[in-house]
């Protein structure tokens, strides 16, 4: 059966106010054209948008299409249907740019045409491809494996490298495949489950599993109560127990930001720890409307691969930069690719509990003990929006990732608070002015040791070869955390901590002084008398002991 590859040009579009693509030739050409303009899937009108603000022009329909994704769900469940649908999918293409269906023929016939020295060349194509929406045969769930590039930086943090055959050219976009679920063998906590797994394949080589399959492994433990297929979603309990059948470790952490402000930063540093190697991040929670009551019968669940930060170093409200975390890029598989979850801030309810710093330590949100953020998403109800309401976190990690972000934020939280008192007395003895401020802020995020080399080769702070060297060269573990300490928005310290040191303990395996100025501030901080007896299982205060001699 031969797939026939049809082309098609982009037409702006306007649906509902906002500018879009006309995607009715595409899927007018497509075999499953009418089965998907009859749907009236909530995801169609944000894919056309989301295609128009690529910039997407052409696009290049593939049917006989054969998704191995949808064809393992169809064996083990559509197959067995009476009224079974079709086990071929359409696979749409597109570009950046307009390409008429002669000059693409022109181009993948001819295996001169490579390079730059051709504007029609093969790596032109390779620039202007944005990437493709696989069309499964199913009505009411039609979009299937879809990758398409991350439309801002900061979406993209958890992807990885999907090939695609085209016309026997190899074509790729770096994207973290999404999906629609089909309330039969993936609900909302499947399909998440199925984008994160095909990035963490990539990142950590365990297999790469259809959702059908995820759905089978999520149930297989003793105490599910779920029915399998048909499936109306997973507990979590059911989300951990496919994790570990991926021979993953899941990290679980729970948050109630309603009622606790505090853990909300919890929540942003173990986002911005994670992601900072590319971990995608299983979020669950619950859709509220606007006064607070639950929309829809239970909760929701969407993998997160990307943040946008404020970058305003210097303030005082915020002692983790994770704290700047103002937006969340999410696969929602009732939204679309990359939808957005904006923070807006609100006063804390009488009774939530407030950091009793009064915004002045990392464990503050956003510097304000009496303020909170709600999560408002691209979900609406009759044109107002709803709002998202975070219960957990699973983050799958590799099981040589031994030490969490929380075991390492608690020593930064000690080093910090310490460091507070240090300054205060230093400015009482005169040895620093006391018309300027101090502010400390930290970074700590999870790297691979590859990563983390090549950013010290590429780090314009580092001025000295030697010092360079000295850690390109250094023998480190694959797993690393990288916290950088930030003096007035200026780096000030590097260490770096052996991620996969064994649960008792926490080696600190290099550290760093860009700024010789301030290294008073550091031997006061092991002078202070009490530190040494407080912090005397602190690996970082270790380490500056041994920096000192």
């Amino acid at each position: 059966m031969n797939a026939e590859i049809i082309v098609s040009t982009l037409q702006p579009a306007n649906v509902n106010g906002v500018a879009s693509v006309d995607l009715t030739d595409v899927l007018g050409n497509c075999q499953l054209g009418e089965d998907f303009k009859n749907a009236g899937l909530r995801v169609d009108p944000y894919l056309a948008q989301y295609l128009y603000s690529l910039g997407a022009k052409t696009a290049v329909i593939e049917n006989n299409y054969v998704d191995h994704d949808y064809l393992d769900d169809y064996s083990n469940y559509y197959a067995k249907c009476f009224d079974a649908p079709p086990r071929l999918c359409a696979r749409v293409h597109f570009f950046s740019d307009v390409y008429a269906e002669k000059e693409l023929k022109r181009i993948v016939t001819s295996p001169d045409m490579k390079g730059d020295d051709s504007p029609e060349g093969v790596d032109k194509l390779q620039q202007h491809y944005l990437g493709f929406v696989v069309l499964r045969p199913l009505p009411r769930a039609m979009i299937g494996r879809t990758c398409l590039k991350p439309l801002l930086p900061g979406a993209g943090k958890s992807s990885k490298t999907v090939k695609a055959s085209f016309w026997g050219l190899g074509l790729h976009v770096d994207a973290m495949p999404f999906q629609e679920q089909d309330t039969a063998t993936a609900a909302c906590a499947t399909c998440a489950l199925w984008s994160a797994s095909q990035v963490t394949a990539a990142l950590f080589g365990h297999a790469a599993y259809s959702p059908s399959r995820i759905t089978v492994m999520a149930g297989g433990h003793k105490t599910s109560e779920m029915r399998v297929f048909p499936n109306g979603g997973l507990s979590l309990t059911d989300m951990i127990y496919a994790v570990r059948s991926m021979m993953l470790d899941p990290i679980h952490v729970g948050v109630q930001i309603e009622s606790d402000a505090q853990q909300q930063d919890i929540l942003l540093g173990n986002i911005y720890a994670y992601l900072g190697m590319g971990v995608p991040i299983l979020l669950t929670g619950i859709l509220k409307r606007e006064d607070g009551s639950s929309y829809g019968d239970g909760g929701h669940a969407v993998v997160i691969n990307g943040y946008e930060c404020k970058d305003d170093f210097g303030d005082p409200k915020r002692s983790l930069i994770s704290s700047g975390i103002y937006k969340l890029f999410v696969h929602d598989d009732q939204v679309g690719p990359y939808a957005s979850i904006e923070f807006e801030r609100k006063d804390l309810p009488g009774n939530a509990v407030a950091c009793p710093c009064k915004g002045k330590c990392v464990r503050a949100i956003g510097g304000s003990p009496k303020v909170m953020t709600r999560w408002r998403t691209e979900w609406d109800e009759n044109g107002k929006p709803l709002y998202f309401s975070p219960l957990n976190l699973i983050i799958p990690v590799y099981n040589k990732i031994r030490v969490s972000y929380e075991d390492v934020r608690r020593y930064v939280i000690e080093i910090h608070d310490a460091l507070d008192v240090v300054i205060e007395s230093l400015q009482k003895e005169g040895r620093l002015p006391n018309d300027k401020d101090f502010i400390f802020q930290w970074s700590i995020r999870l790297r691979t040791c590859c990563d983390y080399k090549k950013s010290v080769r590429n780090d314009p702070d580092i001025r000295l070869q030697q010092d360079k060297l000295a850690r390109l060269t250094m023998a480190l573990p694959k797993y690393l955390w990288e916290i950088k300490v930030f003096v007035n928005g200026k780096i000030n310290a590097l260490f770096v901590v052996d991620a996969t040191d064994s649960g008792c303990g926490m080696r600190v395996v290099d550290a760093y002084m860009y700024y010789r100025s301030m290294e008073e501030m550091w031997n006061w901080l092991l002078l202070t008398k009490g530190n040494s007896r407080k912090m005397a299982r602190n690996p970082i205060f270790a380490k500056l002991k041994e920096i000192a001699g």
